[in-house]
């Protein structure tokens, strides 16, 4: 970088530094981005994606107060388990 465009690069403490004040801009940055594309929707209809949402997990599954019933039972065959939530 030092030979093409005659900049230093920082050290490691440099660059966390750095790092830690971006939160504000990028929040202000998201912030911003959020209310435009709000309001760009006057159509008000929103798309949920189809990834499963757990509630609990197997072994929680008989103590679970939220969701009851096998129609509230879904398996997440990436992770190789079964949960309670919400699939589909």
């Amino acid at each position: 970088m030092k030979e093409h465009h005659g900049v230093q690069m920082i050290d490691k403490s440099g660059f966390i530094r750095r790092l830690h004040h971006l939160p504000p801009q990028l929040l202000a940055l998201f912030t911003a981005l959020a209310q435009s594309l709000k309001q760009l929707n006057t159509s008000c209809s929103y798309l949920i994606d189809s990834f499963p949402v757990a509630v609990c997990d197997n072994i929680r599954i008989d103590r679970c107060r939220l969701l009851q019933g096998e129609a509230y039972r879904g398996k997440c065959v990436s992770k190789r388990r079964y949960f309670y939530g919400f699939s589909k």
